[in-house]
Parts: structure tokens; sequence; C-alpha cells
């Protein structure tokens, strides 16, 4: 039925109608769920770089994306090649791999084997994200349509196994806890408790936070400011933070501007011309710091403010690897103009020995 490693198929059901359709948004949203798993599998195979807020290069989006072939005349099945094999000479080996890590992770979860799993997608943050696009591949139970996935010609997903596989899954990870740090604007304190209320712009809601008596003066140092507070912060069903325990942590925001001196890379020092001044801001969810400088590619995201410095030196080796030092013949036009606006803008200097 399938001669190619890279496709898949993927045959719908409906009891809702004996005719042969599948409504735009089931059909959307399966697809936008499987191109965020190829995509976040293909991250993961060609190494890029984990981020708090993982964005697609170009580069991925177009060597990776899903090639749909129309419907079969009098069926509800779509033809689906991962990947354009022609966007570099290593193209179809890349795209069998990320091929192969999805298949896995469909086998991986319908075992219910997170060992397998863990591997195919090693880093925590990237793996939930993962475990996000595969619950939006498989459409919900009482619409009347169901999906069958079929990879080198064999059944790798039906709905109603999969669903049953993926709550079972999920069940280690239903509460998650993590030390992360949450941007909001305080609304009171109870000295008492030793709890502050923060309003949680994403969801519109109020957070309570635990806190130790220590870091009180942290408290009367910002009050009713933006503030960040890190601490281990407890998940609801929706992924969204329900309340911090044991913060250990509380600052006002900082978005005092960035200076782009010089960075290290490797055994290298990477040196700016001209210093250039960047300002961070606020995102819309006032919880992620950006950073922008289109002209040298520079796009990163961050909670922390410490965090995003890492960010910004990760992304400057990024680009050099990527584009400065790379051959002109295996860059787009945009990706050479890129490379040598960074080549006029940095110069590498040699570190010394010893």
């Amino acid at each position: 039925m399938i001669e190619k490693e890279d496709t898949i198929v993927l045959r719908f059901r409906t009891t809702i109608s004996k005719t042969h359709y599948v409504p735009a948004l089931i059909l959307t949203k399966v697809l936008t769920g499987m191109q965020r798993a190829v995509n976040l599998l293909a991250m993961q195979h060609e190494g890029v770089e984990v981020r708090k807020k993982d964005r697609t290069t170009n580069v991925i989006e177009q060597k990776y994306m899903l090639l749909c072939s129309p419907l079969s005349p009098g069926s509800v099945e779509l033809l689906v090649n991962i990947g354009d094999p022609s966007t570099d000479i290593f193209a179809q080996q890349d795209i069998n791999a990320v091929t192969s890590s999805f298949q896995g992770c469909c086998q991986a979860i319908l075992k219910v084997d997170h060992s397998k799993f863990n591997k195919l997608m090693p880093d925590s943050i990237r793996r939930s994200r993962l475990v996000k696009a595969f619950q939006d591949i498989i459409p919900k139970k009482g619409i009347g349509i169901s999906l069958e996935i079929f990879g080198n010609g064999s059944p790798i997903v039906n709905t109603n196994e999969f669903q049953t596989a993926l709550k079972e899954f999920l069940i280690p990870s239903r509460i998650e806890y993590s030390i992360l740090t949450v941007t909001g604007r305080l609304t009171r304190i109870d000295f008492d408790a030793r709890k502050i209320t923060i309003h949680y712009p994403v969801t519109n809601r109020e957070l309570e936070c635990y806190y130790d008596e220590s870091i009180e003066d942290m408290l009367l140092e910002n009050p009713r400011e933006l503030i960040q507070v890190t601490g281990i912060v407890v998940f609801d069903e929706e992924d969204h933070p329900q309340k911090i325990s044991g913060v250990d942590n509380i600052t006002e925001i900082d978005l005092s501007p960035f200076y782009l001196t010089e960075f290290q890379y490797e055994e290298q020092t990477l040196r700016f011309m001209k210093t250039i001044t960047l300002e961070p801001k606020l995102d819309e969810t006032q919880q992620l710091m950006c950073l922008e400088y289109p002209l040298l590619g520079i796009d990163v995201f961050a909670y922390t403010r410490d965090e995003l410095d890492e960010e910004l030196e990760i992304e400057i080796g990024v680009l050099w690897r990527n584009y400065a030092i790379e051959r002109d013949e295996m860059l787009s036009p945009k990706a050479k103009e890129l490379k040598y606006n960074l080549l006029d803008a940095i110069h590498e200097v040699k570190n010394a020995k010893g």
C-alpha cells in the first residue's frame, strides 16, 4: 500500500454521515498537530537547541513540511508525505529518520512505553509539547469521526486504542511540578500565612504563592508592581500554573537594555565592530521577555533576564555556525544576506592558548 518511507496515510471514518467528507476544522487540527509533532522531532534530529518558546526555523519548515496529496476518489483517505527531499542532499535521509521517530512515538504511546518515548525526545520541555501535539492529532470522542494512521503499509494508530493509551501514558505527569518563574501583578500579601497573591495575566486569574519568611524583604521592595515569582509551580489540567509553593525569589521586571559587545563561541570570541543596544520587551502574555534584531536574525525569548542572556549567547553561536561560516552554495539568497550582515557586524578573534 505504501512504498515510500516518508509517506503516511490518514484514513478518516465517520459515523455522522454516509457521505465521504471530513469537516475542514477537524482536518486542519489533525494536520496542524501532525506538523507540530514532525517539527519538534525534526528539531531534535537536527540538534536545534531547546528554547523556552521553540520557534521553527524556515529551514525546518521547508525541509519537513507536510505535503498532502488529494483525497482518493470515493474515500476519506489522505496521503501525507513528510518533508521535501529536494531541500538539500541529505534531506531524504533526515526525513526518513524523522518519519521513523514519528512512528516510534506513536508506538511508544500505544504501548505506554515512557522509556522509548523519552529516548526519542530526551528533553522534558520539548517532550511535553510533543505529547500535546499528539493529543491534537487524534479527533476527540463524541464528534462522530475517527482516524487511522498507516505507515509503511501497516496501521500504527487508531482513534480508540490511541485515546485509551494516551490517557494511561499521561497519568504519571497529570499533575506536574516544576521550578519556574511566573510573572504577575502583586495584589495581596498575607504575612501570617506567608502567602502572596498575584494576578496572572494569561488566564486573568489570581495565583496563590507560598513563600519562606526570608524573602519578605523582597515583597516590601516590590509593592503592587509587575513582579517575577520563582518557585515550585503546580499546573492544572490545561497546563496553566495553579499555585506556587516554596517561593525562593521575587524580583521586579528588569527591562534595561542589553549591549552586544562580544560572546564566546567554542574557542573563539565573537566581537561586534560596534556595540549594538537591544531593548527587551514583554510578549502579549507578559510572561516572556523578548529581544529582536532582524538585521542579524536575532529573535530570542525567555522567562527571566538571566535566561534571556543565556538564550542570546546561544542564538549568536547558532547564527554564526549556521550562516556566517556556512558555504554560500548551501544558503538561500535570504540566508546569504543574513550571512554577510553577520560578517559585517562581527569579527572572529582566536582565543589565546595556555
